[in-house]
Parts: structure tokens; C-alpha cells; sequence
């Protein structure tokens, strides 16, 4: 996976040498500073996944985990033009895989030994919170977010997120996937394939639909048996709550 990736970004300079900068911190020393040109984007992240495969192999001695903790899309995101951003041809300006292959580097500079990815799977696009949507709105649990991948290199987000996991074992980090079950888009695959998993709202009670409300005694029951673990037997919601659900039962 890392020498297609490779190949493609070897390509990809050579046909459409795209200009950009990215932050200092992403250079050795690994300082803040003023973001940093460079004449060829996809040269430069080329060469860093050089620089990843040349490094000396080096085994955490941690007591304890050193944990970096990734929002792929936000953490690795770094400014553009807009213009750049707009155009179809152009890398995206928000965070992907290959990006935080770049980062790598600078993240075993940090000390962390462990590379902590919050949802990368495939989000719904019903009713997205802001432009992208929220990462715990679960569309398909065994596909990923096509948004953390980079279009222009042609190759699968799956290819990309392995180069990534590739990479970072050779820096020696680990890295582990945050896999959200409790969560799920409006437009939730699953809903469709096993409609009993999910809590179904009446149409006519979606649009003012709330938590349920309890009187102050009976919401002090609740805290007391949950802080001493006992969950059996807990208090109903009000039946106007309840009356706001439908039963709906697999077809099978």
C-alpha cells in the first residue's frame, strides 16, 4: 500500500505540480512557526513518506502509552487559498490519511507511541451537523469516510488508511480506531438492514422530540442508583415520552 501510494504521488507531481504550504511544526526541528512553502505538494508529501521509510526503527520504552489523539479531518487540516480549495483538482484543505502521514514525523518527535483515531468510518449525509457532519453519525461501520482520502491520487481511501497504519508501525506506533456502535446516521445502513437494532420516533412527534423530563425526586432515584452501579429496575420516562415511540419489527 505505501509504494502504490508512493507511485501515485510520484505521478501526481509530475502532472500537476501543485503549489502549497504547511505548518512549521511539520519540519525538523519540529518548531511552530510561519507556515512553509513548498513548490510541489505532492513531491513534498512524497518525501516524506521517504523520510518515514529510511528512519531508524526505534521501540517505545513507555511505562505507560503516549497517546496522540487524531480528529484525521481537523488534526492534519492546514490553510489554503480558497481558490485552491474550490478547485476540483487540488488536494483537500481538510484533514485525510495522507496528511497525517505527514504528520507522523513530528508525532513520534511529541513522544507518543500511540496514534488514538477518532471515527474514521463512513458518515451519513441526511441532516449533517455543518458542512461534513459529525463523525459519530454512523453511516456504514465497515467503510470509510471517503472525505479523509485525497481523490486526486486515485487509489481507495482503504489503500490510503493502510499506507497509514504501514507507516506508522515503521516509526513505531501503534494505532488505534475509535468504532462508535451506540451512534448512527438518520441514514444509518444498518437501520435499513436491521430496523429492530434502532429506537423508531412517530413521524408526528420527530419534529418536537426531547429527552424525557422526571420530577426532581424521582430524577434524584435515578442518580442514586446509578452512581452505586445498580441499574435494575430504574424509573420509567412519563408515558407522554414513550407514547412518542413506534414499534417496528424486522420484516424476518
Amino acid at each position: 500500500n505505501t509504494n502504490v501510494l508512493i507511485a501515485a504521488l510520484d505521478k501526481l507531481a509530475k502532472e500537476m505540480p501543485l503549489r502549497s504550504s504547511f505548518p512549521a511544526a511539520w519540519f525538523a526541528p519540529f518548531v511552530p512557526g510561519e507556515p512553509i512553502d513548498t513548490k510541489n505538494t505532492a513531491m513534498f508529501l512524497r518525501d516524506k513518506i521517504i523520510e518515514i521509510l529510511f528512519s531508524k526503527p526505534t521501540i517505545s520504552n513507555n511505562k505507560f502509552p503516549h497517546v496522540y489523539i487524531a480528529f484525521v479531518r481537523y488534526s492534519s487540516a492546514f490553510h489554503l487559498d480558497s481558490n485552491y480549495c474550490k478547485n476540483g483538482n487540488a488536494f483537500r484543505c481538510s484533514g485525510t490519511f495522507l496528511k497525517t502521514i505527514a504528520m507522523l514525523p513530528y508525532t513520534k518527535h511529541l513522544g507518543c507511541d500511540t496514534l488514538y483515531l477518532l471515527p474514521i468510518t463512513a458518515i451519513g449525509k441526511y441532516g449533517n451537523k455543518g458542512n461534513m457532519g459529525s463523525p459519530y453519525a454512523i453511516r456504514n461501520h465497515y467503510a470509510l469516510d471517503e472525505n479523509l482520502s485525497e481523490p486526486l491520487l486515485g487509489i481507495s481511501p482503504e489503500q490510503q488508511f493502510k499506507a497509514l497504519v504501514e507507516l506508522a508501525h515503521l516509526l513505531g506506533i501503534k494505532v488505534v480506531c475509535e468504532f462508535v456502535f451506540r451512534t448512527a446516521s438518520i441514514s444509518s445502513e444498518a437501520a435499513l438492514a436491521h430496523p429492530d437494532w434502532f429506537y423508531w420516533i412517530l413521524e408526528s412527534a420527530a419534529k418536537d422530540f426531547a429527552p424525557p423530563v422526571f420530577d426532581e425526586d424521582v430524577l434524584e432515584v435515578i442518580k442514586e442508583k446509578v452512581e452505586a452501579g445498580d441499574f435494575a429496575e430504574l424509573p420509567a420516562p412519563p408515558e407522554e415520552y414513550i407514547a412518542q415511540f413506534t414499534d417496528v419489527r424486522s420484516e424476518e
